[in-house]
């Protein structure tokens, strides 16, 4: 278990959170990927809105309780980018689509975590498409960001916690990074 006493490790704590990098249509923004392209993580998972929230469930495959009853999974790539906004490290979920267009900024340009891209973001929910315009090449210093590991931000959950979940029974703590965003229309944003 981990203790953390006194109000400014409770502060940094929460100023550790790592954040999803988010775009409304219509907004564009500067980002730098940090992910080297074969360090990308990629999760079929479901996105459902169980025990009053959406949440997003890894999918367990053949024992997936969500499978069963006929919910498809999606599949998302997860990587590191640099929003250059408020100069952070989020984290940018792309779907199957958006990687696919990541694969061909590798084929055109490289190494993409060699330069900055302006994103841009058009439509709402599965509705959405983002085109990515590069820049020149330029360094960058990690060694300013902490840089969060990937995988210890994915909750996953048992063939048990899931069906907990499906029935609506709240014994499952809910690691809130898990919300998409994207899914839930109660979310301001």
């Amino acid at each position: 278990m981990q203790v953390f006493k006194g109000l400014e490790s409770i502060s940094d704590f929460f100023g550790k959170k790592t954040q999803y990098f988010k775009l409304k249509s219509g907004e564009s923004r500067l980002i730098r990927f940090i992910t080297p392209i074969d360090n990308i993580v990629s999760i079929f998972e479901h996105s459902e809105q169980l025990g009053g929230g959406w949440k997003t469930i890894p999918c367990l495959g053949k024992d997936c309780p969500l499978c069963e009853v006929g919910q498809r999974p999606s599949l998302k790539s997860y990587m590191l980018v640099i929003d250059r906004e408020d100069d952070t490290v989020k984290i940018f979920k792309a779907s199957k689509t958006v990687a696919q267009q990541l694969i061909s900024l590798v084929q055109e340009y490289g190494d993409i975590t060699k330069r900055d891209f302006k994103v841009y973001r058009q439509g709402e929910k599965i509705n959405t498409s983002y085109q990515f315009f590069p820049k020149d090449p330029s360094p960058v210093d990690l060694t300013k960001y902490d840089i969060p590991n990937i995988e210890d931000v994915i909750k996953v959950y048992t063939k048990e916690e899931i069906e907990n979940l499906m029935n609506g029974a709240p014994t499952v703590s809910f690691n809130t990074a898990n919300v998409d965003p994207e899914q839930d229309s109660s979310f301001p944003f």
